[in-house]
């Protein structure tokens, strides 16, 4: 997620006093609070941070769902099945989805911070008529991104290898966001539709912004991966234009623009606009599906080549620099807030070290406990989903039938933790009856399946846990005596990497959060990281990897990640030349290496004479390794250029008096320009393209006057 200052920068006072108000400082969790960067109708999203051992930190966004939402059982299972979705999506182009957790009655879902501005601001800071202008390469690179991460959503499948069918829905300028270091993420993924959700989508209900809506989403149809790229058409079109595609004055007349889908060419609003961009627009915004690129990754491929022709030296930094431009003023803003976020949290936690009676001090242990950097967190917190949940809707089980007092409680979800190559475990731990005097936990029936070979030890911890909630609130359970020793809650967990496919070898360098790790020509790379959010990428040359390794490892457990990487090939120039530039891949003297198979590279090669000689070259799985020969430069074979002309005329050939009619001489194969002069003074001028080793010839005859 990506700030959006809401408090002024008007002295420390106020600031301090604003932050305070909106949550500064305030634990979440194993998560502290910074400063509050979004408030919607549902939902509002602060900065946080997590810390771990040896100083570790890392910022996150947190979307805290507001309190009226939380006792809303539907709604939940929308945010669980958003979670549920967001979280298998791990790609460049689309913000991490972290976890979702429960504290008290408060859930939240923890997110990638993305430093940076939403599309939509973007678009109302530059004018395409004004000061400030848009240029097209960037309108082109963002929504490349964004069909990028589109896709890789589009291809997703579940452990049995069946298509999830996920589309976004919402593709639009809000949903997209832009970091200062020029990323292109998309997020939300709240109302994406999968196949096997929990919160299913009724038949006809129409979601999404209806500005952005695809025809076949407007009159109830089922949508598609098509549909998105639909929506990728409309963001682009208001880019290149700075003009919304449709402008509705209601609802309803927005639904029935969208369904009609009458769009206007690009052109007409900004001529800069080139043909081959134009029919690419006009393309993703077809009514009907069949006739609109057939898949995000399609969409891309047409727009990265577009960039390659026209702009081919252009790299995603250049988008960063110009948010740069354009948002110094909120940077700065934001800065500030930060350092005062900061304050206020290193108050609070002064405030919180200070002595105190053994009464409060023992309300802090049961409820809201400060975890040590690495160590358990506070018991009141639960972790609902870190990489895959599996929901079960009904009661929990016999054990939440002996309860005497169910209530509504008895219609919450069963929530079983699962990890991915990891064996299923069974065996639920019985919710207390007890309510603490805040009503946090115990009006919460939530049942938590632990992994069987744990079960022991961690129903020691729960039986610490439930001790001391009751006896904060005066329960009937009996608290856990000073005597009986607990063994501390391990603070890393184990990861296994294993590398595919076997064919891969030499050395790979692991780096951990962007710090170098390790490397060698080990198949399988074993860390031990703390239970906080981590990256890991891998590099193997001659290979790469689609895309890093994001994870949270949990204690006692250890996790079985794969990294597959995918072939890269090599193109090697031999013949006359000065210098070699590629799109795509390393240049590396006279080769270009690490170049992605099954994408269009074009090399551009300098001579020492003759211009540039340029190529498109494609290298597949069959040939990953290709040899580009540089033909040597031949000049091509002169022409010739003939004029007649009645009377006698001058003939001008580029520029330059060359003789009279009848003309008849040599010239270089090419396009010229020849202008006649009659003798009265009367001109006429045409153009003439002269082919190699053949004449272009030209014949007029003066009117009389």
């Amino acid at each position: 997620m990506s700030p959006s200052a809401e408090t002024s920068t008007h002295g420390p006072g106020p600031n301090t006093g604003e932050l305070r108000k909106l949550g500064a400082g305030v634990e979440l969790g194993r998560y502290t609070l910074l400063r509050r960067i979004a408030a919607g109708g549902m939902a509002e999203v602060y900065t946080a941070r997590i810390e771990g051992i040896e100083g570790f930190e890392k910022k996150v966004a947190i979307k805290k769902i507001l309190p009226q939402f939380s006792m809303n059982k539907r709604f939940i299972d929308m945010i669980v099945d958003e979670a549920k979705i967001a979280v298998t999506l791990t790609h460049p182009n689309i913000a991490q989805v972290y976890e979702l957790g429960l504290e008290g009655d408060t859930y939240y879902i923890v997110m990638e911070y993305v430093d940076g501005r939403p599309l939509n601001r973007l678009l109302q800071k530059v004018d395409i008529g004004g000061t400030e202008k848009l240029d097209l390469e960037h309108a082109v690179h963002i929504v490349g991104e964004v069909a990028k991460g589109l896709h890789h959503a589009h291809i997703q499948k579940d452990a049995r290898g069946n298509p999830l069918n996920i589309v976004h829905r919402d593709v639009s300028p809000q949903n997209i966001l832009l970091s200062y270091a020029g990323q292109v993420k998309v997020i939300d993924f709240g109302i994406a539709r999968a196949a096997g959700r929990v919160a299913h989508t009724s038949v006809g209900v129409i979601k999404g912004k209806l500005r952005y809506l695809a025809p076949e989403i407007a009159v109830g149809e089922e949508p598609d991966a098509r549909s998105d790229v639909y929506c990728c058409g409309i963001v682009l079109f208001e880019l290149l234009t700075g003009e919304a595609m449709f402008a509705p004055r209601t609802d309803l007349e927005a639904i029935e623009l969208a369904s009609k889908a009458i769009v206007r060419s690009p052109r007409l609003s900004n001529p800069e606009v080139p043909a081959d961009l134009e029919d690419i627009v006009l393309k993703a915004l077809r009514r009907e599906r069949s006739e609109r690129y057939s898949s995000a990754k399609e969409l891309y491929g047409d727009l990265r080549r577009f960039l390659n022709h026209h702009h081919p030296a252009y790299v995603g930094s250049e988008l960063g620099d110009r948010m740069q431009q354009l948002f110094k003023p909120e940077m700065e803003e934001d800065r500030q807030l930060d350092e005062v976020a900061e304050r206020i949290v290193l108050e609070v936690r002064q405030k919180r070290a200070e002595p105190q009676g053994p009464e409060r001090r023992s309300s802090a242990v049961a409820v809201s406990a400060d975890p040590s950097p690495g160590q358990a967190t506070s018991p009141s917190y639960k972790q609902l989903v870190t990489r895959s949940i599996e929901i079960v809707p009904g009661s929990s089980g016999s054990a939440e039938a002996e309860s005497p007092d169910r209530g509504a409680a008895s219609e919450a979800p069963t929530i079983a933790l699962d990890t991915e190559n990891e064996p299923s475990f069974s065996g639920a731990a019985k919710p207390s009856t007890a309510t603490s005097a805040a009503g946090s936990m115990g009006a919460r029936r939530m049942s938590i399946l632990f992994g069987g070979m744990f079960l022991g030890a961690l129903s020691v911890l729960f039986a610490v846990w439930l001790g001391f909630s009751s006896a904060n609130s005066g329960g009937a359970s009996e608290a856990v005596t000073p005597s009986e020793k607990v063994e501390p809650a391990p603070s890393v967990g184990s990861v296994r990497i294993r590398i595919e496919p076997p064919e891969l070898e030499g050395e790979v360098q692991v780096f951990v959060d962007g710090k170098p790790h390790s490397s060698g020509t080990d198949r399988e790379v074993k860390l031990e990281l703390s239970l906080v959010p981590h990256q890991v990428d891998l590099y193997a040359e001659g290979w790469e990897l689609p895309r890093p390794l994001s994870f949270t490892p949990e204690a006692g457990q250890s996790l079985v990640l794969e990294a597959r990487f995918e072939p890269l090939g090599t193109i090697v120039v031999s013949g006359e030349y000065k210098e070699v530039k590629s799109s795509g891949g390393i240049v590396v003297g006279g080769s270009v290496r690490n170049v992605p198979l099954g994408v269009d590279v074009e090399v551009r090669v300098s001579r020492e004479r003759g211009g540039d000689y340029v190529e498109t070259v494609r290298l597949s799985d069959m040939q990953r390794e290709r040899k580009l020969q540089v033909p040597e430069y031949r000049a091509p074979r002169p022409g010739q250029i003939k004029v007649t002309a009645y009377p006698e005329s001058k003939v001008y050939v580029d520029g330059r008096l060359r003789g009279t009619t009848p003309f008849n001489a040599p010239a270089s194969a090419g396009r010229h320009t020849v202008r006649i002069e009659a003798p009265d003074g009367r001109k006429k001028e045409v153009v003439l393209d002269v082919p190699p080793g053949k004449a272009a010839g030209y014949h007029y005859q003066w009117p009389r006057r």
